[in-house]
């Protein structure tokens, strides 16, 4: 009978139990975890807020909500320009949870301050995610042993030519630089303006500079400078570059007008046959010039080989764009599972689609869904040896700072030893600062 009544008494204690846990609204979910109802908010900062742009990113904050009702992704839209100064002062302040970063230092200086987060642990957990994008991406998204960004969209910068001018001007792709000096020559003989920049906004000049830099400068050099504390760009090959820029310049090669002309002036006069060569991002190449320009009218090809140079003639300026997430989030697996959703492969393919631009994701770039120019462009870039990254954003900020009023200045006439030791002066300082 007594154990009759033990019996009882446990089977009353266990439904009073079951109906307090019902009563009290709890789910059956591991102490800590997210309430079913409760709506955990994103912060998420990217640099596209062009009409033209913008929309595909509000599809993916609507859509990706649309999947995940609890889930509310604030987006926040900023130009260009105006993200670079954004990011430089967030370290001290406030980070969104997914925020858009450039690779080199500016993406480095983010994972040394303990701001973004290592994102390798998520990757090793998902190799089917990892192995869906392009290989050659990652070297651009590492810092020691961990990854702190998520590549999204690729670029590099490639010179684009007029088919129909080279062909009346019997002109072939140049392989080295000897011959694209031996074209712009020709070009001007024949009444062309063999060369366009605009370069009133600095980056485009900077891109420039970029691509010869990696050429002319042995590439542990150019990877020692770029860190803080050894900077010191004192290879010769520093001012090698400037004087070739220069010598385009001083040969009446360029059109006029360059560190006054927008970048959209000099993409105009291009595609109008005003200028015969421009260099430009290959991602633009699916957004920008169909429709401004005939698809068989324009080739592109990379900066040639320039003879007794001392860089990587195998290196190209160029980089993946990425987005990071922030170290300090309160909902870093939901941030993974976003930058998944923008990154699989039916988004990358409407990347191409509604935005022109070459997604990292593996595939997705075909005869059906882009031009020939950026099968031929990505082609190109898959060729090299690597990817110097822009030198606006793979050194400290000053000396980048310092670099792009350079970028205008070679044009103003000034002397590319003087130049260069301003840039000296500005890394000393940096490196000081940073032993």
């Amino acid at each position: 009978m007594r154990r009759l009544r033990q019996s009882l008494e446990a089977m009353v204690l266990v439904i009073v139990l079951l109906v307090m846990s019902g009563c009290s609204g709890e789910s059956s979910k591991a102490p800590g975890s997210q309430k079913e109802d409760e709506i955990i908010e994103i912060s998420f900062l990217h640099r596209w807020s062009e009409e033209s742009r913008k929309p595909y990113f509000d599809y993916l904050v609507e859509s990706f909500e649309k999947e995940h009702p609890n889930v509310k992704i604030n987006a926040q839209a900023v130009s260009n320009e105006a993200i670079k100064d954004k990011l430089r002062v967030m370290v001290g302040g406030e980070v969104p949870d997914i925020f858009f970063s450039w690779s080199g230092e500016f993406q480095k200086k983010f994972a040394r301050a303990g701001v973004s987060l290592d994102l390798k642990p998520y990757l090793d957990k998902d190799p089917e995610w990892r192995d869906s994008f392009m290989e050659v991406v990652w070297g651009n998204c590492e810092y020691e042993d961990g990854i702190y960004g998520i590549p999204f969209n690729f670029n590099c910068e490639l010179f684009t030519y007029n088919k129909e001018i080279y062909k009346e001007c019997e002109l072939s792709v140049p392989t080295t630089w000897s011959e694209f000096l031996g074209n712009c020559e020709t070009l001007k003989k024949k009444g062309y303006t063999p060369l366009v920049l605009g370069n009133i906004q600095p980056w485009n000049g900077i891109h420039w500079l970029t691509n010869f830099n990696c050429r002319f400068v042995p590439e542990d050099v150019r990877m020692a400078d770029s860190v803080p504390e050894t900077g010191e760009f004192t290879d010769p090959g520093y001012v090698e570059a400037l004087n070739a820029i220069k010598e385009l310049y001083d040969k009446g090669y360029f059109y006029e007008g360059i560190n006054s002309m927008e970048y959209m002036e000099q993409f105009e006069l291009f595609c109008q046959g005003e200028a015969v060569m421009m260099s430009d991002d290959l991602q633009v190449f699916g957004s920008r010039y169909p429709g401004s320009i005939d698809e068989d009218k324009w080739g592109t090809f990379a900066l040639p080989e320039i003879e007794g140079a001392k860089g990587n003639q195998k290196l190209i300026a160029g980089a993946p764009e990425l987005f990071a997430v922030s170290s300090k989030t309160e909902h870093p697996e939901i941030c993974v599972e976003f930058l998944k959703y923008m990154t699989n492969m039916e988004n990358a393919k409407k990347l191409v689609e509604d935005v022109g631009f070459v997604p990292c994701v593996k595939d997705v770039l075909t005869e059906e869904n882009t031009i020939p120019q950026v099968l031929e462009g990505l082609e190109i870039a898959q060729g090299m040896d690597g990817f110097a990254e822009w030198i606006d954003t793979d050194v400290e900020s000053r000396i980048a700072d310092k670099y792009l009023s350079v970028g205008q200045e070679i044009f103003n006439g000034e002397d590319p030893e003087k130049l260069i030791k301003q840039i000296q002066e500005v890394a000393k300082t940096v490196a000081e600062e940073n032993k």
